[in-house]
């Protein structure tokens, strides 16, 4: 049995939409992938940027509309 996710985050990063909550979700994310053998997802970075190309066609317009409007950076 794998253990249980987890990551950390003050609160003020958690707060308001951007950079750090998407680092947040990055650590989060990995974590996850980890307890099922994958080493690392690569949609979010660790730095809190989104990286276009991993996710679906569909979803990409929608990300890049709220990284955008919220001061995340967008990789290709």
């Amino acid at each position: 049995m794998s253990e249980p996710a987890s990551t950390f985050a003050s609160l003020d990063d958690l707060a308001e939409a951007g950079p750090s909550l998407v680092a947040a979700g990055a650590r989060l994310l990995h974590a996850l992938g980890q307890g099922f053998g994958v080493p690392e997802l690569p949609q979010l970075t660790r730095d809190g940027q989104f990286v276009r190309k991993y996710w679906d066609i569909q979803a990409q317009v929608a990300v890049q509309t709220w990284a955008l409007a919220n001061g995340v950076e967008v990789l290709d």
